[in-house]
């Protein structure tokens, strides 16, 4: 849940007293390959993509196929009207891309950043913050429920996140932007990089982790058996990536300089007769 909070009672309290929610969510949802599971089964009507190619990145993508073309309404926000999950889309929203939107964002080691917009939308797209927003206010009027998504800026989402991080100042998470309460908008735009926890403490210097008991939770996965025969043409598949594109190569896959340094390891590398057939199977396999 919200302000890296679990489902229990308490956590669901709290949130809902900042969100004023009449009906909050009392369990998580479905992750990414049990949601197609329940499209294709019929459990989930209706689908909101974004940001993301489900089609190409998740496992079993035939599966994937068949459960978006099963879907009784697939929305997908893009800034590709011909990428591989635009192509299932009933509803295609333009979403801005990455130069044209701006927000906060916090890389793996905390370190939170304003991102800035250098270019300009363009036509009718907009952010993902701003029409999300606008879903639920629609939402919100069908439901009758007041002052619900009434986001006008980044820097109020960004105010929302840390009034709901002030949840956790006595609580186990690590998670506490409280100090920040006072932000202005003024303070926002004019943003320099700041890691958290803000009081500059290094996360777990005192040997805790945190979970109410200190102690770290490790979950054993299932083991695969990969040796094991699985049947008349069945394969175990790992996913490849290309070094000079990026994902499912949606945005990246247009650009031909990204795709010509592959060839030219030829001429960088050193002459051997196995590279030379190991180079052109590649090429054969690409």
């Amino acid at each position: 849940m919200a302000a890296h909070r679990g489902f229990d009672a308490e956590s669901i309290e709290q949130v809902r007293a900042i969100w004023q929610a009449p009906d909050m969510a009392t369990k998580h949802g479905l992750k990414a390959v049990d949601l197609f599971d329940a499209i294709e089964r019929g459990e989930v009507k209706a689908v909101w993509i974004m940001a993301t190619n489900p089609v190409v990145s998740l496992p079993q993508s035939q599966k994937i196929k068949r459960a978006l073309k099963r879907c009784e309404l697939v929305i997908v926000s893009d800034i590709c009207a011909d990428s591989d999950i635009a192509q299932y889309a009933d509803i295609l929203l333009p979403a801005a891309g990455w130069g044209e939107k701006q927000g906060m964002v916090t890389n793996s080691e905390r370190m939170m950043s304003r991102q800035r917009a250098f270019l300009p939308m363009r036509g009718e797209s907009r952010p993902d913050w701003w029409a999300i927003s606008k879903v639920g206010q629609a939402l919100c009027r069908l439901m009758d429920v007041s002052d619900g998504f009434g986001y006008h800026s980044e820097y109020e989402i960004f105010k929302e996140h840390i009034q709901l991080s002030a949840i956790n100042k006595h609580a186990p998470q690590l998670f506490d932007l409280s100090k920040l309460s006072t932000l202005t908008e003024n303070d926002y735009q004019q943003w320099q990089p700041m890691q958290w926890p803000l009081g500059g403490e290094r996360p777990f210097a005192d040997g805790a982790f945190a979970t109410p008991s200190g102690r770290a939770n490790l979950i054993v996965p299932e083991a695969i058996d990969l040796e094991t025969p699985r049947g008349h043409q069945e394969f175990i598949l790992n996913t490849g990536r290309d070094r000079d594109q990026w994902h499912t190569m949606t945005r990246t896959g247009y650009v031909p300089s990204l795709t010509q340094k592959r060839s030219s390891l030829r001429f960088t590398s050193t002459h051997s007769p196995l590279k030379e057939q190991s180079l052109k199977r590649s090429n054969l396999l690409n």
